[in-house]
């Protein structure tokens, strides 16, 4: 899809609509619904291919896992402005579907070692690598130099759940959903970890809350059913598995449970 409409068209658009398009879209980032925000920054690209918007738009695509899509607007968000936020972020795509680039995306560190974006770039290069020791080095710096860094809270959230290490998971959730209480994601594998080290009524607190950003998602309603099982709140966890069915009849775990 080609992000340039003609001039003509583009000057018609009221400037009123990019702000209402713009603001749906980051609501959607926001709560981490890749779809979506994929859906609206597209649309948007096409009107108002801005630097900025090109990001937001391969961002997605990149927390989506169509590394494809995001490099390739990495790369035209790069021929409009000459940011270190794009050169990073192609370098990382690269560094991702071929970890023998990893060292050429670190050597970035000469000129942006400064950039908390190439901090995060490098933490997801290497996790995708699993060389999760070295990716928590990185997403901490990273958090530490953009206090607004939600998502490298939330990746070393997911490193230290791999590792089944919870109450390092928990801490680092908690940092991402105090920062941004509207990520699905952070919510429900907080209320995961919560679940794992038995602390059943924050679980399910969390995943409340979780079901309220994104009540379309199958997976949470059977991760709370769990939970309300956990607490022998039967009727709770039944409502919970029928619930995850109707969303994904094909949901064989839930049908299990329920």
């Amino acid at each position: 899809m080609s992000f340039f409409l003609p001039l003509l068209v583009s000057l018609i658009v009221p400037v009123a609509a990019f702000a209402s398009d713009t603001s749906k879209a980051e609501l959607y980032f926001l709560q981490g619904k890749w779809d979506k925000a994929i859906k609206e920054y597209e649309a948007i690209a096409v009107k108002d291919p801005t630097m900025d918007n090109l990001m937001r738009l391969a961002d997605s695509y990149l927390y989506n896992n169509e590394t494809g899509p995001a490099k390739k607007t990495y790369e035209k968000a790069l021929s409009i402005a000459k940011r270190p936020e794009a050169i990073i972020s192609i370098a990382m795509v690269e560094a991702i579907t071929d970890n023998s680039l990893i060292n050429d995306l670190l050597s970035l560190f000469d000129r942006y070692g400064d950039n908390p974006r190439l901090w995060r770039a490098a933490g997801i290069a290497l996790m995708h690598s699993t060389d999760d020791e070295q990716a928590l080095y990185y997403f901490y710096g990273a958090a530490e130099r953009d206090p607004a860094d939600y998502m490298s809270y939330f990746l070393i959230g997911q490193i230290y759940e791999i590792h089944h290490n919870f109450d390092e998971a928990i801490k680092a959730y908690k940092s991402s959903v105090k920062i941004n209480p509207n990520y699905a994601m952070a919510l429900n594998n907080l209320g995961y970890a919560y679940k794992e080290r038995h602390f059943y009524t924050y679980a399910i607190d969390m995943y409340k809350r979780a079901i309220a950003v994104a009540p379309e998602k199958a997976g949470t309603y059977y991760n709370i059913g769990n939970a309300y099982t956990h607490k022998n709140m039967i009727k709770e966890a039944f409502d919970s598995y029928k619930k995850a069915i109707e969303l994904e009849p094909l949901f064989a775990k839930a049908r299990y449970n329920m």
